[in-house]
């Protein structure tokens, strides 16, 4: 927000805010904003989306994109899980909500999950709430030589690491993608990005609703009538990443598993935008929500959608008692330690410690 303010020069006052947009070329707008390393975007239709640099690129890529970044040895999975994913370790170097509801997805099929958080930048509480549930947290200053240390220590016992930052922030940390397949060979990267690994807008900062207004969706939710308006879930980009990104760490330890390699996966949430759109040039028409008792529904323009109130529903699984018994992550005050629970691998526990300031994003 500071840098907005800076950019339209104006206090922070939604009336002041409102008239110096009205002043400036939407164009002209977004591009100060870029150079500022702010985030804004224009709403677009889904024809200018597509016709634009970055649209165009992200027409041209998988969904899920896996890449060899590797040899390391075959591993397997836990002979007689108690869970699903019970004994794999996870890293998770994220910011609410996309990069997290990766990490939560691995946590509620048994995964010992670990997220590294940041005290610096504003969270709404709701969402910590919602998506950090299952795991434990600690605040980690990656700029602090120590701090440093003790979080590569952990990646190399860790199986999978996920990261959200923009651009090739975490290169600049010491942790891009070579740097931690080089740490913890097998290991499974997961980038999370608002545009894209590549492209012109590959290094620009996004959240959900810059997703939702750039790709076309937030005119179609207008019904016609040329005034933007965002989905009745209001959040849908992150959510929808969050679960592909899952489902593709799935697949790149499957491969490990078999073949060896590690892997880096690249979610971009625009893709996540665009795919149920039926603007991607590689992606199926997916299928239509169906309702269960596990969601809820609204209408929407687009299509009926469909809202999780719990997530894990695999028969035999005791995901869901599990889950629901685990404390969430406070979202404010306190943070565990840097270090993985002890007992039982694939368990969750909770640590109630001071921790350290961690890295901006």
């Amino acid at each position: 927000m500071d840098r907005v303010l800076e950019v339209l020069a104006v206090p922070p006052d939604a009336a002041a805010i409102r008239s110096a947009v009205k002043k400036r070329d939407g164009q002209e707008l977004e591009d100060a904003l870029a150079a500022r390393n702010g985030v804004g975007v224009l709403h677009r239709t889904r024809e200018e989306w597509l016709a634009h640099p970055q649209g165009r690129y992200l027409a041209g890529t998988p969904l899920i994109e896996l890449v060899k970044i590797g040899d390391a040895p075959t591993r397997e999975f836990a002979a007689r899980p108690s869970r699903p994913l019970s004994g794999l370790k996870v890293v998770s170097c994220t910011h609410v909500i996309a990069g997290t509801t990766a990490a939560r997805t691995l946590a509620e099929y048994g995964a010992d999950v670990l997220h590294i958080a940041r005290d610096q930048s504003f969270e709404h509480e709701a969402l910590v709430v919602d998506v950090n549930v299952g795991m434990r947290s600690a605040w980690v200053d990656l700029r602090d030589q120590a701090h440093n240390q003790r979080f590569a220590g952990l990646l190399r016992q860790a199986d999978v690491f996920i990261e959200g930052f923009r651009g090739r922030s975490m290169e600049r940390l010491g942790f891009g993608v070579e740097e931690v397949a080089s740490c913890r060979p097998g290991i499974v990267y997961l980038s999370v990005r608002g545009y894209g690994w590549e492209g012109p807008w590959g290094d620009r900062a996004a959240f959900d609703m810059e997703g939702v207004s750039t790709t076309g969706f937030t005119l179609v939710e207008g019904r016609g009538t040329g005034v933007p308006r965002f989905p009745p879930t209001l959040v849908m980009n992150d959510y929808i990443t969050g679960y592909i990104g899952a489902a593709g760490i799935l697949a790149a330890l499957r491969r490990r598993n078999v073949r060896a390699p590690p892997h880096r996966g690249a979610l971009r949430r625009r893709c996540a935008c665009c795919w149920p759109a039926g603007t991607r040039s590689r992606s199926r028409k997916p299928r239509r929500p169906r309702a269960s008792r596990n969601h809820s529904t609204s209408p929407s323009p687009t299509s009926p959608t469909a809202n999780p109130i719990r997530t894990c529903s695999t028969p035999r699984c005791r995901c869901r008692a599990t889950w629901r018994k685990t404390p969430p992550v406070p979202p404010a005050g306190c943070g565990g330690r840097p270090r993985w629970a002890p007992g039982s691998p694939g368990r969750t526990g909770y640590v109630k410690t001071p921790g350290a300031p961690s890295a901006d994003r």
